[in-house]
């Protein structure tokens, strides 16, 4: 599970291959961090592991069709919601009637290959 943390320019993250981010490296290589928007980081449930590149929590607000009346703070915690919750696949019916026709090809042209010794 991931969370999401507003970046203040404050904290030290480790990267999942075992970089260092500075919050003076983050300013440096992402300059947009210093206009003043929200911008969110994801990580790890301690907070230490960055996961991700610091993002726009507008941009993300849009991306996810979050309400603009949320608060910050409750717009965050519908965000780490979505993102946490896995993806539901449902096959329609094409889906898995081409699946076992498949299967079948798949089992007729085994019953016809000839045994192998080795």
């Amino acid at each position: 599970m991931s969370k999401l943390e507003k970046f203040d320019g404050t904290k030290t993250y480790a990267t999942p291959v075992g970089g260092i981010q500075t919050p003076e490296y983050l300013l440096e290589k992402y300059p947009a961090l210093t206009l003043g928007a929200t911008y969110l980081i994801e990580t790890d449930d301690e907070g230490t592991v960055a996961l991700s590149e610091p993002m726009s929590l507008a941009q993300l607000r849009t991306h996810y069709a979050i309400d603009a009346a949320l608060d910050d703070e409750e717009a965050i915690a519908s965000i780490q919601d979505i993102i946490n919750t896995p993806p539901v696949y449902e096959p329609d019916e094409q889906t898995i009637a081409l699946a076992s026709i498949a299967a079948q090809l798949e089992y007729q042209n085994l019953l016809t290959m000839e045994d192998a010794n080795i």
